[in-house]
């Protein structure tokens, strides 16, 4: 079998691979509900670990067939508007159907450990069910143009030229490439071990420390009575969906009285560079003065 043979096969088995984890996360989204929240966990974990990088393949194997077969990048209709879908799809998941998943997985996270159901997670619910339903009729509406393949082209095939092709391979290389590093780095930081420092033994008080966070600063204080955190407060945070959704840790700690807590889910990272910050906090406090 010929690579472009096996490429052709690895296209359409990933093709169908994702069309099912999004109607499958569309589901699992349908069938939750604030009373019952576990489903919208299933669904951020299957969107965030499975529909983000089928989406990296498919564009992947998608420019092959584009640069190195005879429908071309634009040359066809159906290609053109391909890959117009899947710049929506570039643009739609990463910056409006993954935040929407993660805020309604961070309230449902809270709800869980709780017990007490947020009041915006129908709002949540409302918002992931219509993104996630787009994104299922984009996909589909590719699927269609693949079936259809109107054979009139555009007239444009400049992408026969052997420059333009390596010009479009480095882009794509550079940009995948880049992408996939920034995925991994915050992968890492989410799987990093968080040693936290305990409270215990500290006199009553606020201590506070600033940490420099994957580039960002992150600052809070943290009041310790009776060897318990009985309250803890951001000061310097970067601005942005997730690092509000972290500020949820904030209650969870305050609930314990100790930084051993789970992260919370949607804003992993986020929310371990607050607990980092205050363990950083009583680390410094429990200092001998010199």
């Amino acid at each position: 079998m010929g690579v472009r043979k096996l490429v052709r096969c690895l296209h359409l088995a990933v093709n169908g691979t994702w069309l099912g984890a999004v109607a499958s996360s569309l589901l699992l989204v349908a069938v939750g509900s604030p009373s019952h929240p576990a489903p919208y966990l299933a669904a951020y974990w299957l969107h965030d670990n499975v529909v983000v990088w089928l989406a990296v393949v498919v564009l992947v194997t998608g420019l092959y067939f584009s640069l190195y077969t005879p429908w071309g990048l634009i040359r066809r209709w159906w290609v053109l508007g391909k890959w117009i879908g899947l710049a929506l799809l570039g643009l739609g998941i990463p910056f409006v159907a993954t935040p929407a998943i993660n805020a309604l997985a961070a309230h449902a996270d809270v709800a869980l450990t709780t017990g007490v159901s947020s009041a915006g997670l129908d709002r949540l619910d409302s918002r992931a069910l219509t993104v996630l339903t787009i994104e299922m009729a984009v996909i589909l509406s590719l699927f269609a143009l693949s079936t259809w393949r109107p054979v009139r082209e555009t007239g444009w095939r400049w992408e026969e030229n052997r420059l333009v092709r390596a010009l479009a391979v480095v882009l794509a290389v550079v940009t995948i490439g880049s992408s996939v590093m920034v995925s991994l780095r915050l992968e890492r930081a989410r799987r990093q071990p968080l040693e936290v420092s305990a409270a215990a033994g500290l006199a009553d008080g606020w201590y506070g420390a600033r940490i420099n966070w994957l580039g960002t600063r992150v600052g809070v204080e943290v009041e310790v009575a009776q060897g318990r955190i009985s309250r803890l407060r951001i000061t310097d945070q970067p601005a942005g969906r997730y690092p509000e959704l972290a500020t949820l840790v904030v209650p969870r700690v305050e609930a314990a009285g100790s930084l051993e807590v789970d992260a919370i889910s949607g804003a992993t990272t986020s929310s371990r560079a607050i607990l980092t910050a205050a363990s950083r906090a009583l680390e410094v406090g429990a200092r001998p003065a010199e």
